[in-house]
């Protein structure tokens, strides 16, 4: 029996800090995370409201990979594996954790017992080597392709950092929320989390990222 790729848009994404988090408790890591994906799987549910299928899944350790299979022609599915980012970028926003990733198009295979593809390895290389910030950034190429290809109305969907012109997922934008007054409620608290951290932060690395994720969130408001 011969095993197959197929073409999919794939976000590999990793939830930053977390091997200090695993070496603190491992116990404790386990479970908010867990329980962070659990809550994020019942938001995404209830945001697409049988619009759209799961994405496939796989989180191992502290990496996180979501792929969407799509056709020639199927802009409703690439829009919903960016969708699907973003719903896990907020949730673990919310939760204090920081997710990073890197989003692309290639060959894809996934089953039970493993998880193997060009695209796998661009996406990762992405969030590895160029995401650096709290970000889900996008392949040029891919990104130029489907933002032109998008109705006005969902373009805010990704949009584009001024520091390094790269592409990213607009996490905090309209599209997300119902209510308005709620995404500017959860920014601000999200901006008040982060100066708290800030203060009592050293490290020169994470001070950065988290001053990149303040200016995006102040920008968004």
């Amino acid at each position: 029996n011969r095993y197959k790729l197929c073409n999919a848009v794939i976000a590999f994404m990793d939830i930053l800090g977390s091997k200090d988090m695993i070496k603190k408790d491992s116990e404790e890591y386990l479970n908010r995370v867990h329980k962070t994906y659990e809550k994020t799987i019942y938001e995404y549910s209830k945001l697409i409201n049988g619009k759209f299928e799961m994405p496939k899944i796989k989180i191992f350790s502290d990496n996180i990979v979501l792929a969407v299979v799509v056709g020639d022609g199927e802009l409703h599915k690439m829009a919903q594996l960016i969708i699907a980012a973003a719903v896990f970028q907020l949730s673990f926003l919310e939760h204090k954790l920081l997710l990073r990733g890197g989003i692309t198009y290639g060959d894809f295979f996934v089953d039970e017992i493993m998880i193997s593809g060009n695209g796998v390895l661009d996406a990762y290389e992405l969030e590895s080597h160029y995401a650096v910030s709290p970000r889900i950034i996008i392949s040029d190429d891919f990104a130029e392709d489907f933002k032109d290809s998008l109705p006005l109305d969902l373009r805010d969907l990704i949009t584009n950092d001024d520091e390094d012109e790269k592409y990213f997922i607009n996490f905090a934008s309209r599209l997300f929320f119902k209510d308005q007054n709620d995404r500017k409620k959860l920014i601000n608290k999200f901006l008040e989390d982060i100066q708290e951290k800030l203060k009592k932060e050293n490290d020169e690395k994470i001070i950065n990222k988290l001053e990149w994720l303040k200016r995006y969130l102040l920008k968004s408001l």
